[in-house]
């Protein structure tokens, strides 16, 4: 079975919507797989768009999958550094 085509079963599914509009950030692992088929890979990334434009998509391949608890923590970083930056621009407003 292609992937959009068992994506698209998922798709209607409120749970997955929610799951997938909450998301802050959405990752793709195993894409290596689709790499006979990249237009299965690019449905499943315009419907994920579509639900969810602007979280960021991530995707992973098995080898980087050890890396991804590394990439969310600097994820997590940078937004805690965008925040203090935001906190000290409101400082210097008042």
């Amino acid at each position: 079975m292609h992937i959009h085509l068992y994506f698209k079963e998922q798709e209607d599914d409120p749970w997955t919507r929610l799951q997938v509009a909450m998301a802050d950030r959405i990752i793709l692992n195993k894409v290596d797989l689709l790499a006979e088929n990249p237009a299965d890979l690019e449905a499943v990334s315009e419907v994920l768009t579509k639900l969810n434009g602007a979280a960021p998509q991530v995707k992973l391949n098995k080898a980087l999958l050890l890396c991804i608890d590394r990439w969310i923590e600097r994820e997590r970083e940078r937004e805690r550094e965008r925040e203090r930056e935001r906190e000290r621009e409101r400082e210097r407003e008042r």
